[in-house]
């Protein structure tokens, strides 16, 4: 859990999450859903 990484479970090898800095989730098979990040 933190501000850059979000916060993360694994449950049975899958990964899930949320991330806070730039709001999606991350779900398995799926992949990441929600804003784009910005361009540096």
């Amino acid at each position: 859990m933190g501000w850059q990484e979000g916060i993360e479970f694994n449950l049975l090898g899958l990964h899930m999450g949320v991330d806070l800095n730039t709001p999606a989730l991350r779900l398995p098979l799926v992949g990441r859903i929600g804003f784009r990040e910005a361009a540096p």
